[in-house]
Protein backbone atom coordinates (compact mmCIF):
# COMPACT_ATOMS: atom_id res chain seq x y z
CA UNK A 1 0.00 0.00 0.00
CA UNK A 2 1.38 3.34 -0.76
CA UNK A 3 2.75 5.54 2.19
CA UNK A 4 0.31 8.30 1.55
CA UNK A 5 -2.95 5.88 2.00
CA UNK A 6 -0.90 4.68 5.19
CA UNK A 7 -0.52 8.70 6.10
CA UNK A 8 -4.07 9.31 5.27
CA UNK A 9 -5.36 6.44 7.27
CA UNK A 10 -3.57 7.08 10.39
CA UNK A 11 -1.42 10.32 11.08
CA UNK A 12 0.36 8.31 13.70
CA UNK A 13 1.74 6.31 11.21
CA UNK A 14 3.86 8.97 9.21
CA UNK A 15 7.34 7.49 10.71
CA UNK A 16 6.44 4.01 9.96
CA UNK A 17 5.03 5.00 6.24
CA UNK A 18 8.34 6.47 5.32
CA UNK A 19 10.00 3.32 5.67
CA UNK A 20 10.21 1.28 2.96
CA UNK A 21 10.70 -2.57 4.49
CA UNK A 22 12.16 -5.12 2.39
CA UNK A 23 9.76 -7.77 3.28
CA UNK A 24 6.97 -5.91 0.97
CA UNK A 25 9.10 -8.38 -2.22
CA UNK A 26 7.06 -11.13 -1.00
CA UNK A 27 3.22 -11.10 -1.77
CA UNK A 28 1.04 -10.81 0.88
CA UNK A 29 3.09 -10.85 3.72
CA UNK A 30 2.30 -6.76 5.10
CA UNK A 31 -1.28 -5.54 5.51
CA UNK A 32 -3.03 -2.87 7.06
CA UNK A 33 -5.32 -3.55 9.86
CA UNK A 34 -8.49 -1.91 10.57
CA UNK A 35 -8.78 0.45 13.17
CA UNK A 36 -11.04 -1.59 15.04
CA UNK A 37 -8.12 -3.94 15.75
CA UNK A 38 -5.05 -1.95 15.96
CA UNK A 39 -3.80 0.99 14.16
CA UNK A 40 -0.51 -0.43 13.12
CA UNK A 41 1.32 -2.25 10.12
CA UNK A 42 0.80 -5.88 10.43
CA UNK A 43 1.93 -8.96 8.76
CA UNK A 44 0.22 -11.75 7.23
CA UNK A 45 1.64 -15.23 9.46
CA UNK A 46 3.32 -17.83 8.08
CA UNK A 47 1.59 -20.81 7.77
CA UNK A 48 3.38 -24.92 8.12
CA UNK A 49 0.67 -27.34 9.07
CA UNK A 50 1.60 -30.46 9.68
CA UNK A 51 5.06 -30.09 9.72
CA UNK A 52 6.90 -33.35 10.00
CA UNK A 53 9.57 -33.55 12.81
CA UNK A 54 12.60 -34.65 10.70
CA UNK A 55 14.79 -36.32 13.34
CA UNK A 56 16.01 -35.93 17.34
CA UNK A 57 20.20 -35.87 17.93
CA UNK A 58 21.07 -35.82 21.54
CA UNK A 59 18.17 -34.44 22.75
CA UNK A 60 17.68 -32.11 19.87
CA UNK A 61 14.66 -32.12 17.70
CA UNK A 62 15.02 -30.81 14.57
CA UNK A 63 11.59 -29.43 12.10
CA UNK A 64 11.91 -28.22 9.12
CA UNK A 65 9.31 -24.82 8.11
CA UNK A 66 8.31 -23.96 4.87
CA UNK A 67 9.25 -20.13 4.00
CA UNK A 68 7.70 -20.23 0.66
CA UNK A 69 7.73 -22.66 -2.50
CA UNK A 70 11.01 -24.42 -2.66
CA UNK A 71 12.23 -23.00 0.26
CA UNK A 72 12.37 -23.98 3.94
CA UNK A 73 14.31 -23.10 6.81
CA UNK A 74 15.48 -25.58 9.93
CA UNK A 75 14.58 -25.04 13.54
CA UNK A 76 16.57 -27.05 16.16
CA UNK A 77 14.68 -27.54 19.73
CA UNK A 78 15.83 -28.12 23.13
CA UNK A 79 13.25 -28.64 26.23
CA UNK A 80 13.98 -27.41 29.55
CA UNK A 81 15.89 -29.87 31.62
CA UNK A 82 13.41 -29.25 34.30
CA UNK A 83 10.10 -29.10 32.94
CA UNK A 84 7.54 -26.52 34.44
CA UNK A 85 4.54 -24.84 33.66
CA UNK A 86 6.01 -21.31 33.54
CA UNK A 87 8.55 -22.80 30.89
CA UNK A 88 9.61 -19.59 28.60
CA UNK A 89 10.69 -19.81 25.11
CA UNK A 90 13.76 -18.79 24.06
CA UNK A 91 14.55 -18.36 19.97
CA UNK A 92 18.50 -17.73 18.87
CA UNK A 93 19.58 -16.50 16.17
CA UNK A 94 23.33 -17.52 14.84
CA UNK A 95 26.33 -14.78 14.69
CA UNK A 96 26.06 -15.15 10.02
CA UNK A 97 29.04 -14.21 9.81
CA UNK A 98 31.52 -17.02 10.38
CA UNK A 99 34.10 -16.62 12.97
CA UNK A 100 37.10 -18.33 13.92
CA UNK A 101 35.16 -18.59 17.50
CA UNK A 102 32.17 -19.82 15.96
CA UNK A 103 29.87 -20.36 19.06
CA UNK A 104 28.40 -24.16 18.51
CA UNK A 105 25.28 -25.71 19.69
CA UNK A 106 24.08 -22.32 22.16
CA UNK A 107 20.84 -23.37 22.82
CA UNK A 108 21.90 -26.27 24.90
CA UNK A 109 23.64 -24.06 27.76
CA UNK A 110 20.48 -21.43 26.97
CA UNK A 111 18.09 -23.73 27.41
CA UNK A 112 20.05 -25.18 30.87
CA UNK A 113 20.89 -21.59 31.77
CA UNK A 114 17.13 -20.31 31.79
CA UNK A 115 15.94 -23.43 32.02
CA UNK A 116 13.62 -22.80 29.06
CA UNK A 117 12.34 -24.12 26.13
CA UNK A 118 15.38 -23.08 23.31
CA UNK A 119 14.77 -22.68 19.22
CA UNK A 120 17.31 -22.05 17.12
CA UNK A 121 15.89 -20.42 13.77
CA UNK A 122 19.12 -21.82 11.14
CA UNK A 123 18.73 -19.11 8.66
CA UNK A 124 21.10 -19.06 5.59
CA UNK A 125 23.34 -15.69 4.97
CA UNK A 126 25.55 -15.98 1.77
CA UNK A 127 26.16 -13.95 -1.71
CA UNK A 128 23.75 -16.64 -2.73
CA UNK A 129 21.25 -16.44 -0.10
CA UNK A 130 21.03 -12.81 0.94
CA UNK A 131 18.64 -10.09 2.27
CA UNK A 132 14.92 -10.54 2.10
CA UNK A 133 15.94 -13.92 2.65
CA UNK A 134 16.98 -14.31 5.93
CA UNK A 135 13.96 -12.13 7.55
CA UNK A 136 11.85 -14.04 5.67
CA UNK A 137 13.16 -17.36 7.57
CA UNK A 138 13.18 -15.61 11.01
CA UNK A 139 9.85 -14.51 10.56
CA UNK A 140 8.69 -18.09 9.57
CA UNK A 141 10.30 -19.39 12.37
CA UNK A 142 8.99 -17.39 14.48
CA UNK A 143 5.72 -17.89 13.75
CA UNK A 144 5.72 -21.63 13.90
CA UNK A 145 7.46 -21.58 17.17
CA UNK A 146 5.12 -18.83 18.32
CA UNK A 147 2.06 -21.13 17.16
CA UNK A 148 3.00 -24.70 18.01
CA UNK A 149 5.37 -23.89 21.32
CA UNK A 150 4.19 -21.32 23.22
CA UNK A 151 0.59 -22.66 24.23
CA UNK A 152 1.98 -25.59 25.91
CA UNK A 153 3.35 -24.70 28.72
CA UNK A 154 6.14 -26.72 30.29
CA UNK A 155 5.91 -28.54 26.67
CA UNK A 156 6.10 -31.52 29.06
CA UNK A 157 3.08 -34.50 28.08
CA UNK A 158 2.85 -34.34 31.93
CA UNK A 159 2.06 -30.65 32.39
CA UNK A 160 -1.67 -29.72 31.13
CA UNK A 161 -2.20 -27.24 27.99
CA UNK A 162 -2.57 -23.42 28.75
CA UNK A 163 -4.52 -21.10 27.20
CA UNK A 164 -2.61 -18.18 28.17
CA UNK A 165 0.82 -18.38 26.03
CA UNK A 166 3.98 -18.96 27.15
CA UNK A 167 6.51 -15.54 27.22
CA UNK A 168 8.90 -15.78 24.42
CA UNK A 169 12.66 -13.67 23.94
CA UNK A 170 15.14 -13.46 21.31
CA UNK A 171 18.82 -13.35 21.37
CA UNK A 172 21.84 -13.67 18.78
CA UNK A 173 24.86 -12.06 17.70
CA UNK A 174 26.75 -9.72 14.70
CA UNK A 175 23.97 -10.64 11.98
CA UNK A 176 21.83 -12.69 14.57
CA UNK A 177 21.86 -9.77 17.07
CA UNK A 178 20.41 -7.38 13.94
CA UNK A 179 17.87 -9.92 13.19
CA UNK A 180 17.12 -10.39 16.80
CA UNK A 181 16.77 -6.82 17.46
CA UNK A 182 13.90 -6.70 14.07
CA UNK A 183 11.92 -9.31 15.24
CA UNK A 184 11.97 -8.06 18.99
CA UNK A 185 10.84 -4.42 17.68
CA UNK A 186 8.22 -5.46 15.22
CA UNK A 187 6.91 -8.24 17.10
CA UNK A 188 6.49 -6.75 20.71
CA UNK A 189 3.06 -6.72 20.92
CA UNK A 190 0.93 -6.42 23.97
CA UNK A 191 -2.96 -6.60 24.90
CA UNK A 192 -3.93 -2.72 26.13
CA UNK A 193 -6.47 -4.19 28.88
CA UNK A 194 -3.95 -6.01 31.04
CA UNK A 195 -0.60 -5.44 29.17
CA UNK A 196 -0.20 -9.52 28.97
CA UNK A 197 2.34 -10.09 26.23
CA UNK A 198 1.67 -11.54 22.93
CA UNK A 199 4.93 -11.42 20.71
CA UNK A 200 8.37 -10.84 21.97
CA UNK A 201 8.72 -10.18 25.66
CA UNK A 202 12.80 -10.06 26.34
CA UNK A 203 16.15 -9.02 24.06
CA UNK A 204 19.84 -10.02 24.35
CA UNK A 205 22.25 -9.29 21.72
CA UNK A 206 25.94 -9.49 21.33
CA UNK A 207 28.01 -6.76 19.20
CA UNK A 208 24.97 -6.67 17.05
CA UNK A 209 24.82 -4.67 13.85
CA UNK A 210 22.32 -2.34 13.99
CA UNK A 211 22.99 0.00 11.39
CA UNK A 212 24.47 -0.97 7.98
CA UNK A 213 24.20 2.46 6.62
CA UNK A 214 26.96 3.61 9.17
CA UNK A 215 29.71 0.82 8.26
CA UNK A 216 32.21 3.08 6.47
CA UNK A 217 35.42 1.88 5.14
CA UNK A 218 38.53 2.41 6.43
CA UNK A 219 41.91 3.68 4.37
CA UNK A 220 43.70 1.90 7.15
CA UNK A 221 44.00 -1.01 9.54
CA UNK A 222 45.50 0.34 12.63
CA UNK A 223 43.41 0.21 15.46
CA UNK A 224 40.66 -1.23 13.13
CA UNK A 225 41.71 -4.75 13.12
CA UNK A 226 40.10 -7.35 15.28
CA UNK A 227 42.53 -10.51 14.92
CA UNK A 228 41.32 -13.80 14.20
CA UNK A 229 37.68 -13.39 14.19
CA UNK A 230 36.54 -13.99 10.55
CA UNK A 231 37.30 -17.52 9.12
CA UNK A 232 37.62 -18.06 5.47
CA UNK A 233 34.68 -19.52 3.44
CA UNK A 234 34.52 -19.84 0.15
CA UNK A 235 30.66 -18.06 0.41
CA UNK A 236 31.64 -15.27 1.49
CA UNK A 237 33.72 -12.26 -0.46
CA UNK A 238 37.47 -12.56 -0.53
CA UNK A 239 38.11 -9.03 1.35
CA UNK A 240 35.62 -10.06 4.15
CA UNK A 241 37.88 -13.01 5.00
CA UNK A 242 41.34 -11.63 5.82
CA UNK A 243 40.98 -13.03 9.96
CA UNK A 244 40.06 -9.47 10.61
CA UNK A 245 36.74 -8.10 11.96
CA UNK A 246 37.42 -4.18 10.28
CA UNK A 247 35.03 -1.47 8.67
CA UNK A 248 36.71 -2.60 5.57
CA UNK A 249 35.56 -6.40 6.47
CA UNK A 250 32.20 -5.39 7.32
CA UNK A 251 31.37 -3.26 4.37
CA UNK A 252 32.60 -6.00 2.14
CA UNK A 253 30.27 -8.43 3.48
CA UNK A 254 27.56 -5.97 3.06
CA UNK A 255 28.22 -5.76 -0.27
CA UNK A 256 27.61 -9.34 -0.77
CA UNK A 257 24.72 -9.90 1.25
CA UNK A 258 22.76 -6.96 -0.01
CA UNK A 259 22.49 -7.13 -3.70
CA UNK A 260 21.02 -3.35 -4.01
CA UNK A 261 22.02 -0.44 -1.54
CA UNK A 262 19.05 0.56 -0.47
CA UNK A 263 18.33 -2.64 0.80
CA UNK A 264 20.57 -1.79 3.71
CA UNK A 265 18.57 1.55 4.39
CA UNK A 266 15.45 -0.45 5.50
CA UNK A 267 15.04 -0.59 8.88
CA UNK A 268 14.61 -4.47 8.84
CA UNK A 269 18.06 -4.59 8.02
CA UNK A 270 19.31 -2.12 9.97
CA UNK A 271 16.87 -2.15 13.03
CA UNK A 272 18.45 1.46 14.63
CA UNK A 273 16.30 3.33 11.64
CA UNK A 274 13.49 2.02 13.12
CA UNK A 275 14.44 5.63 15.90
CA UNK A 276 16.43 7.62 13.31
CA UNK A 277 17.33 8.59 9.94
CA UNK A 278 20.28 7.31 8.28
CA UNK A 279 23.49 9.59 8.47
CA UNK A 280 23.91 9.19 4.61
CA UNK A 281 21.96 9.40 1.48
CA UNK A 282 21.53 6.12 0.00
CA UNK A 283 24.47 5.23 -2.45
CA UNK A 284 24.22 5.60 -6.49
CA UNK A 285 26.02 4.69 -9.30
CA UNK A 286 27.19 7.41 -12.29
CA UNK A 287 28.71 6.89 -15.54
CA UNK A 288 32.07 8.37 -15.59
CA UNK A 289 32.79 10.45 -18.46
CA UNK A 290 33.99 9.71 -21.46
CA UNK A 291 37.52 11.39 -20.34
CA UNK A 292 37.45 9.17 -17.67
CA UNK A 293 37.12 6.48 -19.42
CA UNK A 294 39.83 7.40 -20.98
CA UNK A 295 42.35 7.69 -18.28
CA UNK A 296 40.81 4.36 -16.62
CA UNK A 297 42.43 2.78 -19.75
CA UNK A 298 38.87 2.23 -21.70
CA UNK A 299 35.78 3.88 -24.20
CA UNK A 300 32.77 1.73 -22.90
CA UNK A 301 30.72 3.41 -20.14
CA UNK A 302 31.74 2.91 -16.32
CA UNK A 303 29.69 2.46 -13.16
CA UNK A 304 31.88 4.32 -10.45
CA UNK A 305 30.26 4.52 -7.21
CA UNK A 306 29.25 7.91 -5.86
CA UNK A 307 29.76 8.11 -1.85
CA UNK A 308 26.86 9.55 -0.22
CA UNK A 309 27.15 12.82 1.50
CA UNK A 310 26.66 12.63 5.23
CA UNK A 311 23.89 13.97 6.33
CA UNK A 312 22.41 15.30 9.90
CA UNK A 313 20.11 12.51 11.81
CA UNK A 314 16.51 13.38 12.53
CA UNK A 315 14.52 11.32 15.23
CA UNK A 316 11.61 8.73 14.34
CA UNK A 317 8.72 8.42 16.48
CA UNK A 318 8.65 4.48 17.43
CA UNK A 319 6.63 2.76 18.77
CA UNK A 320 3.28 5.03 16.93
CA UNK A 321 1.45 5.90 19.99
CA UNK A 322 -1.65 3.63 18.26
CA UNK A 323 0.00 0.74 17.87
CA UNK A 324 -0.58 -2.19 20.36
CA UNK A 325 3.61 -2.61 21.09
CA UNK A 326 5.52 -2.06 24.10
CA UNK A 327 9.61 -1.90 23.95
CA UNK A 328 10.78 -5.53 25.42
CA UNK A 329 12.85 -5.86 27.65
CA UNK A 330 16.21 -4.96 26.47
CA UNK A 331 20.39 -6.13 27.20
CA UNK A 332 22.66 -5.21 24.81
CA UNK A 333 26.18 -6.48 25.33
CA UNK A 334 28.97 -5.35 23.31
CA UNK A 335 33.15 -5.91 23.58
CA UNK A 336 34.94 -2.57 24.67
CA UNK A 337 37.16 -3.04 21.60
CA UNK A 338 34.27 -3.89 18.90
CA UNK A 339 33.99 -0.97 16.09
CA UNK A 340 29.83 -1.85 16.48
CA UNK A 341 30.25 -0.29 20.42
CA UNK A 342 28.52 3.31 19.42
CA UNK A 343 25.65 1.04 17.63
CA UNK A 344 24.85 -0.80 20.63
CA UNK A 345 24.98 2.99 22.37
CA UNK A 346 22.87 4.44 20.04
CA UNK A 347 20.27 1.85 20.34
CA UNK A 348 19.92 2.12 24.34
CA UNK A 349 19.93 5.66 24.71
CA UNK A 350 16.78 5.57 21.70
CA UNK A 351 15.01 3.08 23.83
CA UNK A 352 15.29 4.36 26.36
CA UNK A 353 13.74 7.81 25.50
CA UNK A 354 10.89 5.75 23.60
CA UNK A 355 10.27 4.69 26.16
CA UNK A 356 10.10 7.52 28.38
CA UNK A 357 8.20 9.03 26.02
CA UNK A 358 5.50 6.43 26.55
CA UNK A 359 5.54 6.65 30.21
CA UNK A 360 4.34 10.33 30.00
CA UNK A 361 1.70 9.54 27.54
CA UNK A 362 0.64 6.83 30.18
CA UNK A 363 0.48 9.16 32.77
CA UNK A 364 -0.99 12.01 31.03
CA UNK A 365 -4.03 9.25 30.13
CA UNK A 366 -4.41 8.11 33.33
CA UNK A 367 -3.36 4.65 32.27
CA UNK A 368 -1.00 1.57 34.40
CA UNK A 369 2.39 2.20 34.66
CA UNK A 370 4.68 -0.50 33.06
CA UNK A 371 8.34 -1.52 34.04
CA UNK A 372 11.20 -2.10 31.68
CA UNK A 373 14.96 -1.72 31.97
CA UNK A 374 17.01 -1.16 28.52
CA UNK A 375 20.80 -2.49 29.85
CA UNK A 376 24.25 -2.06 28.20
CA UNK A 377 26.86 -4.30 29.00
CA UNK A 378 30.72 -4.04 28.16
CA UNK A 379 32.93 -7.00 27.99
CA UNK A 380 36.61 -7.25 27.71
CA UNK A 381 37.92 -7.42 23.90
CA UNK A 382 35.65 -8.42 21.33
CA UNK A 383 33.38 -9.55 23.53
CA UNK A 384 31.97 -12.43 21.66
CA UNK A 385 29.40 -15.22 23.22
CA UNK A 386 30.61 -18.10 24.63
CA UNK A 387 29.66 -21.11 26.82
CA UNK A 388 30.07 -19.40 29.37
CA UNK A 389 28.48 -16.31 28.23
CA UNK A 390 25.49 -18.18 27.08
CA UNK A 391 24.39 -19.22 30.70
CA UNK A 392 24.56 -16.22 31.63
CA UNK A 393 22.33 -14.75 28.89
CA UNK A 394 20.13 -18.21 30.14
CA UNK A 395 20.07 -16.77 33.65
CA UNK A 396 19.37 -13.18 32.36
CA UNK A 397 16.05 -14.98 30.52
CA UNK A 398 15.26 -16.90 33.21
CA UNK A 399 14.63 -13.87 35.51
CA UNK A 400 13.08 -11.47 33.53
CA UNK A 401 10.52 -13.98 31.35
CA UNK A 402 9.43 -14.78 35.11
CA UNK A 403 8.98 -11.07 36.01
CA UNK A 404 5.14 -11.27 36.63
Amino acid sequence: MPAELLTDFNPSLVALAEMRSLVKDAPGIWRLHSAANWAGVGRCHYHSNHVPIIKTIDDETLVKVNIGIGSQVELRIRYPPRPEVDSPIIIFLKRGIPTAMQNGSCIKHLALGANATAVEIDYRLSKHNGYPHPIHAVLAGYDWARANLAHSRGHSRELKMNTKPSKIGVCGELVGGSLATMLALTECFYTPADLEPQGISALAVGNAILDWTALTPSDTTENDSQGGIFHTIGDFPKDANDESFSGNGLCNIREAFFPKAESYFDPFASPLLFFRTPTSEIPNRAVASTEDSLLNGGLEDQSTLVLPAKKRRSPRKYPPTSSNLLLPWTRVEVGKGCILKDQAVDLIEMMRKSFRRLEVERTANAKAAVRRDFELVEREGIGLWDEEHMLEIGGWFSETLRKP
